[in-house]
Order: structure tokens, then sequence, then C-alpha cells
């Protein structure tokens, strides 16, 4: 895809994405070692009296909005 320069360079992902009509950029997927290591971190938290709610919460994982 060129852009309106007519040069012939390349237009990132995101600006052809957003072209098509999309409003949003593409998400970031976590590794699964990441995802281990949070629950893992989550579990601990849990085993000391944390409530799971505030356990997920000292990790900075926010509630999924689909």
């Amino acid at each position: 895809m060129k852009n309106g320069s007519g040069a012939g360079e390349l237009v990132p992902p995101e600006v052809c994405l957003l072209a098509e009509g999309r409003t949003e950029t593409p998400k970031k997927r976590h590794k699964p070692e990441k995802i281990v290591a949070k629950l893992r971190q989550v579990d601990m938290l849990v085993s000391q009296g944390q409530s799971v709610a505030d356990a997920i919460r000292s990790i900075g994982v926010t509630e999924v909005n689909d």
C-alpha cells in the first residue's frame, strides 16, 4: 500500500487497519510464561489471605472488556 505522496513507502499495519474502518490498534498478546508467572503470584497472594479480586488488582491485571 502506498501513501498519498506516491513515493512508494510502506505504511505501518496500524494505519492500514484504521484506513479499513477499524478504530482500534491490534491488541497485544501476552506470552504464556508471563501469564503463568502472574497466576503464580496471584496464588501466593491468595494463600497469604488476600481476596482473589485484591490479588488480581495488586498485580496490575484488569477485568476483561469485550
